[in-house]
Protein backbone atom coordinates (compact mmCIF):
# COMPACT_ATOMS: atom_id res chain seq x y z
CA UNK A 1 0.00 0.00 0.00
CA UNK A 2 1.50 3.63 -1.58
CA UNK A 3 2.02 5.84 1.88
CA UNK A 4 0.02 8.44 2.12
CA UNK A 5 1.64 12.29 2.59
CA UNK A 6 1.64 13.74 5.67
CA UNK A 7 2.85 17.18 6.23
CA UNK A 8 5.81 18.31 8.84
CA UNK A 9 3.02 20.56 10.30
CA UNK A 10 0.26 18.22 10.55
CA UNK A 11 2.98 15.68 12.77
CA UNK A 12 4.13 18.37 14.29
CA UNK A 13 -0.10 19.18 15.31
CA UNK A 14 -0.46 15.30 15.70
CA UNK A 15 1.85 15.61 18.66
CA UNK A 16 1.09 18.08 20.57
CA UNK A 17 -2.85 16.65 20.41
CA UNK A 18 -1.63 13.46 21.84
CA UNK A 19 0.58 14.91 24.69
CA UNK A 20 -2.13 17.59 25.52
CA UNK A 21 -4.75 14.63 25.53
CA UNK A 22 -2.20 12.70 27.92
CA UNK A 23 -2.10 15.97 30.44
CA UNK A 24 1.47 15.37 29.01
CA UNK A 25 3.86 18.26 30.06
CA UNK A 26 5.05 21.03 27.25
CA UNK A 27 8.70 20.92 28.30
CA UNK A 28 11.15 17.79 27.64
CA UNK A 29 11.92 14.78 28.54
CA UNK A 30 8.44 13.80 27.64
CA UNK A 31 7.04 10.29 29.33
CA UNK A 32 6.94 8.60 25.72
CA UNK A 33 5.59 5.04 27.74
CA UNK A 34 3.51 7.33 29.34
CA UNK A 35 1.99 8.85 25.76
CA UNK A 36 1.92 5.45 24.83
CA UNK A 37 -0.48 3.96 27.26
CA UNK A 38 -2.47 7.24 26.68
CA UNK A 39 -3.28 6.41 22.98
CA UNK A 40 -4.32 2.91 24.00
CA UNK A 41 -0.93 0.91 24.19
CA UNK A 42 0.38 -1.40 26.64
CA UNK A 43 4.54 -0.78 27.36
CA UNK A 44 6.12 -3.86 28.00
CA UNK A 45 10.00 -4.51 28.07
CA UNK A 46 11.36 -7.52 26.90
CA UNK A 47 14.55 -9.27 26.01
CA UNK A 48 14.88 -9.26 22.54
CA UNK A 49 17.23 -12.03 22.15
CA UNK A 50 19.71 -11.74 19.81
CA UNK A 51 19.94 -8.17 20.50
CA UNK A 52 18.60 -7.54 16.28
CA UNK A 53 15.22 -5.75 17.62
CA UNK A 54 14.71 -2.53 19.31
CA UNK A 55 10.92 -2.17 19.45
CA UNK A 56 7.99 -3.71 17.82
CA UNK A 57 3.84 -2.59 17.82
CA UNK A 58 1.25 -5.02 17.05
CA UNK A 59 -2.43 -5.42 17.90
CA UNK A 60 -3.49 -6.48 21.36
CA UNK A 61 -6.00 -8.93 22.03
CA UNK A 62 -5.96 -7.62 25.14
CA UNK A 63 -9.73 -5.81 26.27
CA UNK A 64 -7.67 -2.48 28.14
CA UNK A 65 -5.31 -2.22 25.22
CA UNK A 66 -5.57 -1.57 21.34
CA UNK A 67 -1.45 -2.29 20.84
CA UNK A 68 0.96 -4.15 21.78
CA UNK A 69 4.12 -2.04 22.32
CA UNK A 70 7.64 -4.55 22.98
CA UNK A 71 10.95 -2.58 23.75
CA UNK A 72 14.16 -4.02 23.94
CA UNK A 73 14.92 -4.34 28.10
CA UNK A 74 18.72 -4.16 27.69
CA UNK A 75 18.55 -0.99 25.21
CA UNK A 76 19.85 2.03 26.95
CA UNK A 77 16.78 4.48 28.31
CA UNK A 78 17.68 7.30 25.66
CA UNK A 79 17.14 4.39 22.81
CA UNK A 80 14.15 2.66 24.65
CA UNK A 81 12.22 6.54 24.81
CA UNK A 82 12.75 7.06 20.63
CA UNK A 83 11.56 3.78 19.87
CA UNK A 84 8.44 3.89 22.12
CA UNK A 85 7.81 7.34 19.67
CA UNK A 86 8.61 6.10 16.79
CA UNK A 87 6.36 2.70 17.37
CA UNK A 88 3.95 4.83 19.07
CA UNK A 89 4.12 6.85 15.38
CA UNK A 90 3.09 3.43 13.70
CA UNK A 91 0.06 3.33 15.42
CA UNK A 92 -1.02 6.50 14.99
CA UNK A 93 -0.08 7.53 11.56
CA UNK A 94 -0.78 4.21 9.96
CA UNK A 95 -3.90 2.96 12.28
CA UNK A 96 -5.71 0.80 9.35
CA UNK A 97 -7.31 -2.07 10.19
CA UNK A 98 -5.89 -4.46 7.53
CA UNK A 99 -2.00 -2.80 8.26
CA UNK A 100 -0.04 -5.61 10.16
CA UNK A 101 2.68 -2.25 10.53
CA UNK A 102 5.33 -5.25 9.28
CA UNK A 103 6.45 -2.63 6.63
CA UNK A 104 6.27 0.59 6.11
CA UNK A 105 7.95 2.12 2.94
CA UNK A 106 8.19 5.81 3.86
CA UNK A 107 9.77 6.02 7.16
CA UNK A 108 10.99 9.83 7.50
CA UNK A 109 7.47 10.32 8.67
CA UNK A 110 7.81 7.95 11.34
CA UNK A 111 11.26 9.52 12.29
CA UNK A 112 9.56 12.95 12.63
CA UNK A 113 6.84 11.84 14.50
CA UNK A 114 8.88 10.39 17.01
CA UNK A 115 11.36 13.80 17.34
CA UNK A 116 7.90 15.34 17.55
CA UNK A 117 6.88 13.71 20.52
CA UNK A 118 9.89 14.16 21.98
CA UNK A 119 9.95 17.79 21.72
CA UNK A 120 8.09 20.89 22.31
CA UNK A 121 5.86 21.13 18.80
CA UNK A 122 6.05 23.80 16.49
CA UNK A 123 3.30 26.00 18.52
CA UNK A 124 4.24 25.47 21.86
CA UNK A 125 7.84 26.90 20.79
CA UNK A 126 6.50 29.99 19.09
CA UNK A 127 3.61 30.90 21.91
Amino acid sequence: MPSRFISPRAIERLAVEIREEANSPSKPPVNVAQLAEAFGCEVVYVDFTPDTVSARVRRHDHDAYDYLLEVNAFDSPKRQRFFIAHELAHAVLHDDAEDDFDFVEDRKPLADYAGALLRRGLEQLRS
